[in-house]
C-alpha cells in the first residue's frame, strides 16, 4: 500500500502460495500427487500428510528436503518449515 493509504496495481494481485513456488496444498489440488501416494513415497501416515497440507503440522527437517526433492523443487523448504525452523539451517550455513 502506497502512503496516504492508496492501493498500489501490486495490491490487486491474488496472492497464491509464495515467491518460490507452490504451496503443498497447492501441490496436491494441482493433481500432481494425491495425499495417499506421497505418504506412501515419505513412508508417513496419511493423516500426516493431511496435517501438513493443511497446516496443522509441520514435517521435521529431513521429511521437508525429501518433500522439495519428490515434487521436483514445486514445493520450497519456505512453506514447509516455520521461521525459526529456518533461522537455525540459515544459522548452520553461515557457521
Amino acid at each position: 500500500m502506497r502512503k496516504g493509504g492508496r492501493l498500489s496495481p501490486i495490491d490487486n494481485l491474488p496472492i497464491v502460495g509464495n515467491v518460490w513456488g507452490m504451496t503443498l496444498k497447492e501441490y496436491i489440488a494441482s493433481g500432481n500427487i494425491d495425499i495417499s501416494h506421497m505418504a506412501y513415497s515419505l513412508g508417513v501416515s496419511e493423516h500426516a500428510v493431511h496435517k501438513w497440507v493443511y497446516g496443522q503440522r509441520e514435517p521435521n527437517l529431513e521429511t521437508a528436503l525429501r518433500i522439495v526433492e519428490l515434487t521436483n523443487n514445486e514445493v520450497s523448504i519456505d512453506d514447509l518449515l516455520k521461521a525459526n525452523v529456518r533461522e537455525k539451517i540459515t544459522k548452520v550455513k553461515a557457521a
